[in-house]
């Protein structure tokens, strides 16, 4: 009765990994296309995570972003706003906004 039990489990389990896995990729979709830019600053102010829409406002192949410093891509006229920023924007609020420029 055990290994019945454990065979259901099972399956289920991986039912459910596949409904999660198709999930993530549907939103990953999403999040790439999308028309707005987004990246994830670290606490370092390196990139780890950006989308396309993202990369491409700051100039840079998506994949050459990876933990690039989002600093060189700040005006220097702006760099001590960004720099004086309230500590807890990076700990809890996640949103940062950037203007394009040429």
């Amino acid at each position: 009765m055990q290994k019945m039990d454990l065979e259901l489990q099972h399956e289920s389990l991986v039912q459910l990994k596949e409904e999660l896995t198709e999930s993530l990729d549907r939103y990953t979709g999403l999040f790439d296309s999308a028309a707005v830019g987004y990246l994830r600053l670290a606490r370092d102010n390196s990139i780890p995570d950006t989308n396309l829409t993202g990369a491409r406002m700051l100039g840079v192949d998506s994949h050459l972003l990876n933990c690039d410093r989002f600093g060189r891509f700040i005006f220097s006229e702006d760099k001590p706003v960004f720099n004086d920023r309230p500590k807890g924007c990076s700990a809890g609020k996640r949103s940062v906004l950037v203007r394009s420029g040429s």
